[in-house]
């Protein structure tokens, strides 16, 4: 788990360099233009503007969370626990449009699924040194689903996990067998790094 610490490490202060700046890649660029079909108005003179292809976009987003909540069971009632951690996410997604320089949501492709890594570096329970998580996640617009599985390597606990989120805020359920179920609220603070190109 250390290990994966010091990889999300770097790749978290990488995203935050970056200036939250996308890259274009010149593949395809600057449009979808079909030699065979003749003009749409192919009595008027001048140069027809071709298509929009929309854009691929390939995004590193790496930062911190922090929240808390409740937990019940692992042989103890009720009681309040915090989560406190880091998290590297990889997402493959694609915008209809071509983005501008002044777009909303300049930073992020439209729709896209993705995988989330990450460490919950600080919790009140547990003797271990925090539990990592891998998760698959589904991304629309300024929200999406993630669901996968949460270890401690330390205490010998696992089991599922599952995320909802919306623009930083994030709600969390994990279920960690002998250790007991979790329901967290919190928030997020991730720096992208992109790589846009062309459909």
């Amino acid at each position: 788990m250390r290990a994966l610490a010091l990889a999300l490490l770097p790749l978290c202060v990488l995203a935050a360099a970056s200036g939250c700046r996308p890259f274009h890649l010149q593949r395809n660029a600057p449009g979808r233009v079909d030699v065979r079909t003749p003009p749409r108005a192919i009595k008027k003179r001048g140069v027809e503007v071709p298509d929009d292809p929309g854009e691929n976009w390939f995004t590193l987003s790496g930062g911190g969370f922090v929240g808390g909540g409740g937990r019940w069971g692992g042989g103890r009632g009720g009681r309040g626990v915090y989560g406190v951690g880091l998290e590297l996410t990889a997402q493959i997604g694609r915008r209809k449009r071509s983005h501008n320089a002044d777009d909303f949501l300049l930073f992020f492709p439209f729709e896209a699924i993705g995988l989330n890594v990450g460490w919950t570096l600080a919790e009140p329970e547990g003797g271990g040194i925090g539990a990592g998580y891998v998760e698959l996640q589904v991304f629309y617009l300024l929200g999406g689903l993630a669901a996968g599985y949460a270890f401690d390597p330390g205490d010998g606990v696992h089991g599922p996990q599952f995320t909802a989120y919306f623009g930083p805020i994030y709600v969390r359920v994990v279920h960690l067998f002998d250790r007991g179920t979790d329901l967290q609220a919190g928030l997020f603070v991730k720096w992208p790094l992109s790589w846009v190109w062309s459909r």
